[in-house]
């Protein structure tokens, strides 16, 4: 099938920002090495988990309104709790999945519930891998609507590990020290898989051994990669580029039970990563609330240096696997992205961590149409910097909003389908004629002299 490669506009988010109801983006303005692992929007106001770099401080609860002003933090627990993951919010009482550290325990796996008026912190239950440092933990559904906790602990090397929850948020051990694999409803929707990118073990719905299907798809492992069940009998997943970094950005794709890819979809990065490497999100890189909007994000030019600038990719897709819009975010510090969360109104929280000399979280809301904040900063020295093409789709004209930047110092190049620039123009203050250009879809490449700033799609009718 073929691979469509994905251009889109470029942003560089530079301060605290407040914005409107449907898009924000929240940091605080001072410095607090922190980072925020999970979010939600919970009736009016949207719920972030916060946990800190220092190991012996607990995770804070964080409550925004819908402009993504902070309204609320508080500290979860008397001793290190480092929640990860929302289970649900009832009323006033929020429970989550996560872990304690002790004097005596490395690692507590802990169910818990937490009152958001009385502040008061109490366990549900408790499955303890005290020698074991657990540093990943997420949600898998199962057949009978209860979940299977997905994690990984770190050794020598890494090592995965099941456990079952039940629907009062009891746990207890199914498997240890397994690969690579993460667990997901099977194709046929009566048992389960356990699958990395191309091994996959099937058992029935009491986790009996049934076979195992091989079907070696090239591109690098991730302890961090997606499978989950999507549409009727297929497996949406996601994974890294190719060995040969030939593409080396990452890849969202649909298989059956054969393991033959259906749909596969390419997404390259904002630049390209040969500075750093592709990885997912850590919780993860993609997520649905509707089955024909698909959310798809992977972090870019990470290296262990977190003086190099990195950036991410955020992107929506229709069940076609066809681009509806999509975003770079970062560039001008070290962006990592820690998971997404797809939101009833066709928008996606994204958050994870950004440092400038500490940690600094961040939470973004995007819009449907992949919409980032376009409301000026606090600080209006510190402009939100973005460049985006209009209309589009268009006829004639091409025109572009640049914020940022003098548009007069900048160069467009308009480029085809199979990468053939067809035409520049060196100054972005005045339309671009482009009434000979057949109907289709284009991309576009910014520069300032040299420099890229930004790349995206634009549609002519």
């Amino acid at each position: 099938m073929a691979m469509k490669t994905l251009f889109t506009s470029f942003f560089c988010i530079l301060s605290y920002l407040q914005y409107s109801q449907n898009t924000f983006f929240y940091s605080p303005v001072e410095p607090q090495n922190n980072i925020i692992l999970d979010a939600l929007i919970h009736n009016d106001t949207l719920l972030a988990l916060q946990i800190s770099i220092d190991t012996l401080k607990s995770s804070d609860l964080l409550i925004l309104d819908t402009d993504g002003n902070l309204l609320s933090r508080s500290e979860l627990g008397g001793m290190p709790f480092n929640a990860m993951r929302f289970l649900k919010v009832i009323g006033n009482e929020v429970f989550l999945l996560g872990k304690f550290k002790t004097d005596s325990c490395e690692s507590l796996i802990a169910t818990v519930k937490y009152n958001m008026q009385t502040k008061e912190i109490s366990v549900i239950s408790e499955v303890p891998f005290c020698d074991k440092n657990v540093q990943n933990l997420r949600l898998a559904s199962k057949l009978d609507s209860t979940w299977f906790v997905n994690g990984y602990w770190v050794d020598i090397g890494y090592k995965l590990f099941l456990l079952n929850m039940d629907k009062e948020l009891h746990l207890t051990l199914f498997m240890d020290s397994m690969d690579h694999q993460r667990v997901s409803i099977d194709f046929s929707r009566k048992g389960y898989v356990l699958k990395d990118d191309g091994l996959c073990n099937f058992y029935d719905k009491d986790f009996n051994y049934r076979k195992q299907r091989y079907n070696f798809i090239q591109g690098p492992s991730s302890l961090h990669q997606t499978h989950i069940p999507y549409d009727e009998n297929y497996i949406l997943e996601s994974f890294g580029g190719s060995y040969n970094y030939e593409n080396d950005g990452h890849y969202i794709r649909l298989v059956d039970s054969n393991l033959h890819e259906i749909k596969l979809l390419y997404i390259s990065p904002g630049i390209e990563n040969n500075i750093g490497y592709f990885e997912p999100p850590f919780f993860g890189g993609v997520d649905y609330y509707y089955t024909n909007e698909l959310w798809i994000a992977g972090n870019n030019n990470l290296t262990q240096n977190l003086n190099t600038p990195t950036h991410f990719s955020i992107s929506k897709i229709n069940e076609n696997f066809i681009i509806d819009c999509n975003q770079y975010i970062g560039f001008d510090a070290y962006y990592r992205m820690y998971g997404l969360r797809a939101t009833d109104d066709g928008g996606v929280l994204v958050y994870g961590m950004k440092y400038n000399e500490s940690y600094d979280p961040f939470l973004i809301k995007l819009g449907p149409n992949c919409e980032l904040p376009t409301v000026s900063t606090e600080d209006e020295d510190i402009p939100l910097i973005s460049i985006s093409a209009y209309p589009n789709p268009g006829i004639n004209e091409l025109s572009f909003s640049i914020q940022g930047f003098d548009p007069s110092g900048l160069r467009v190049e308009l480029i085809d389908m199979v990468g053939k620039v067809l035409f520049s123009a060196d100054d972005l203050s005045t339309n671009i004629e482009v009434e000979d250009f057949p109907a289709g879809q284009y991309f576009y490449r910014i520069l300032q002299k040299d420099r890229l700033l930004g790349v995206g799609s634009w549609v002519k009718q």
